[in-house]
């Protein structure tokens, strides 16, 4: 694919001294759990519960499990977290389970957001947290849960990071931000609008575009914050890409008549509390599935050819300007805003060898490894052709097809 631009009619007061090409999927990546439970020595009584606690405010624990529960029985109580007689919280819709043995113990992989036809649990989700009782068992069992694969939602999502300032009496001064090794943004006035502080941030050469929203009637509790709150400003990174590193912030030039005046940053991220619910709803950013950039292009560039797409998979792609000064400007999309690669036949097997069947009178032995490339799908068999003739006017035909898991099924 090949992205062509025009130079744009602003340089921001500073000379343009690069692009910026990025492409992205909207396919997702689900988030993958692994549950482990350790032994010294073959349990009988023990058991263990999951707790799933998606915000501040809300934590919801499994009943009691058996230490060497099922695959299923795992899968229905996490599925019900959040049913209570008085209340139905809907937490989780989309979740597998399986179950597999250790040499000590039992495993359980938790799988979110991988049904297409979901999207409750797409992306970066919280961690369960798990507990074991041993009921006078002596076998020491432990339990512990480990992401193995970050979800993805289709997109990916943008960062949100909380900026608070907290105080009493008078509050005066000035701070100043940074962010990600960028250089300090101008002085911020402690009593700044939503909108000062977005445009100070836009001037870092680390950011490029922000949405800042103030909110200082905010629930704190909701939130996950506490503190006298005299501003709150919700921070939403809108072309970084990922998990953002937090805001940096200066505050030597702040004063308060009682003394106590600071401004606090809650990064984006999933971080579990003492009580093993979420530490605050700032949200974590997520890359995009198949997401790429070109890295800063040279000034005088206004095309650039996109290698390595898959064959099949819709793509969006987006341009950024870019000054040495300020950074990348916003994102502008081309007309048309996506393109995919158009499914095709599969590539030739490679490495193809054919030799004697050692020890047959009747039998050749032929290998071969996959193509390079499936043409954008799966590979559902593979045809092997003998023939006296070199034309193949009358072939022997045999079919090899792929595991079942390649074939498709219709109902």
């Amino acid at each position: 694919a090949t992205v062509s631009w025009a130079s744009p009619v602003s340089n921001g007061g500073y000379p343009i001294d690069g692009y910026f090409v990025e492409w992205w999927s909207q396919d997702k990546l689900p988030e993958v759990q692994v549950v482990r439970l350790l032994y010294t020595s073959l349990l009988s009584q023990s058991t263990f519960t999951l707790s799933f606690s998606p915000t501040p405010t809300v934590k919801k624990e499994t009943s009691n499990l058996p230490w060497n529960s099922s695959a299923d029985l795992v899968r229905r109580e996490i599925l019900n977290l959040g049913w209570d007689e008085e209340f139905d919280l809907v937490l989780i819709r989309d979740v597998k389970v399986t179950r597999s043995n250790l040499a000590n113990g039992y495993q359980w992989t938790v799988t979110f957001g991988d049904n297409p036809d979901r999207s409750l649990n797409d992306g970066d989700q919280v961690s369960l947290s798990g507990s074991v009782m041993k009921n006078g068992d002596v076998g020491s069992p432990t339990i512990t849960v480990s992401t193995s694969q970050d979800g993805q939602r289709p997109g990916g999502l943008n960062e949100v990071q909380y900026l608070q300032v907290i105080g009493t009496g008078t509050l005066s001064g000035h701070y100043r931000i940074k962010f990600s090794g960028s250089e300090w943004t101008s002085f911020v006035p402690i009593h700044a609008s939503a909108s000062y502080i977005k445009n100070a941030l836009e001037q870092l050469s680390t950011v490029g575009e922000v949405d800042v929203v103030q909110n200082d009637s905010v629930d704190q509790s909701l939130v996950g914050t506490g503190g006298d709150l005299v501003h709150h400003y919700e921070v939403q990174f809108m072309s970084n890409p990922g998990n953002a590193d937090a805001m940096v912030i200066d505050t030597s030039h702040l004063a308060s008549s009682d003394d106590d005046v600071s401004l606090v940053v809650f990064d984006g991220s999933n971080t579990m509390g003492s009580l093993n619910t979420k530490e605050s709803a700032a949200i974590p950013g997520e890359i995009p599935v198949h997401y790429g950039n070109s890295d800063i292009l040279d000034s005088a560039a206004d095309t650039f050819q996109i290698t390595g797409l898959i064959t099949g998979t819709e793509y969006f792609v987006s341009v950024s300007a870019r000054n040495s000064v300020h950074g990348l400007s916003k994102r502008m999309l081309p007309f048309p805003s996506s393109i995919t690669p158009p499914l095709q036949a599969p590539g030739i097997p490679q490495y193809v060898s054919l030799d004697v069947n050692s020890g047959y009178s009747d039998s050749l032995v032929m290998n071969f490894d996959p193509p390079e490339s499936t043409g954008g799908n799966d590979i559902l068999f593979y045809r092997v052709e003998l023939d006296p003739t070199p034309s193949f006017d009358s072939p022997i035909v045999q079919d090899f097809d792929c595991p079942a898991g390649n074939k498709r099924t219709e109902r």
